[in-house]
């Protein structure tokens, strides 16, 4: 009798089990696997070949930088001290990217953010002002183009 029971118990179980379709399990301490999109545009109304100051082209073969970090710095000097614009964001930079035909770093903030926090090339704390600061200046004007070093045989 108790068998008995215990075997339909087993087996209304084992119904209930099966006409029940299990939800999938979402924790919410996981991890998401999809990584969201940067959106960054080009800057229309910026002017990257002006009519009296060099070119950013120019410029850009000129201090010839070698990474992302190199190239962000001499972008925000340009922008900076050569066009005197304020309020620099990642809109600008994306468009000096652009204008040398240059790939743009998939995670295109956090490259700003490592060449501030790497380097100390430029300032990120307000996102939608970008500046540089004297040691940005510095490497820029004094550093690049990096110089070849040369063994003595």
């Amino acid at each position: 009798m108790i068998s008995e029971t215990i075997n339909e118990k087993l087996s209304e179980n084992n119904v209930i089990k099966s006409e029940t379709k299990k939800k999938p399990r979402i924790n919410s301490t996981s991890k998401s696997t999809s990584k969201s999109k940067e959106t960054v545009s080009l800057d229309k109304d910026l002017n990257l070949k002006p009519q009296s100051k060099k070119h950013f082209r120019d410029f850009y073969e000129e201090k010839k930088p070698s990474s992302a970090i190199e190239f962000n710095t001499v972008a925000i000097y340009y922008l900076a001290e050569i066009l005197e614009v304020s309020n620099i964001n990642q809109n600008h930079i994306y468009t000096c990217y652009k204008e040398v035909s240059k790939k743009a770093p998939n995670a295109f903030l956090q490259s700003l953010r490592d060449t501030a926090s790497k380097n100390g090339y430029i300032d990120t704390s307000n996102v939608n002002d970008l500046k540089i600061p004297l040691r940005g200046k510095n490497f820029v004007e004094h550093d690049l183009p990096k110089k070849i070093k040369v063994k003595n045989v």
